[in-house]
């Protein structure tokens, strides 16, 4: 399973806008809610030592520069509930 994942990740060709497409279409039609609001995050850790999996030298936005970090991306729906 890990291989095909990096596979998909690092190798596979295929074009985002179907996947953009697909991705807008179940929001819109199966999560939408009028008080709803969707947040994009992404999250940067650094790092310490050189022993850490699956990290890289990867620009860091809080330090402004390229540092040993593993970065996580993620998408949050919200609602307001009262």
């Amino acid at each position: 399973m890990a291989n095909r994942f990096e596979h998909l990740l690092a190798r596979a060709k295929w074009d985002a806008d179907p996947v953009r497409d697909e991705v807008r279409r179940y929001v819109v039609d199966d999560v939408a809610h009028p008080q709803a609001v969707l947040i994009a995050d992404d999250t940067a850790a650094i790092k310490r030592g050189d022993r850490s999996a699956g990290d890289a030298c990867e620009y860091c936005g809080p330090l402004g520069r390229s540092k040993l970090s593993s970065h996580a991306h993620a998408v949050h729906l919200c609602l307001k509930l009262y």
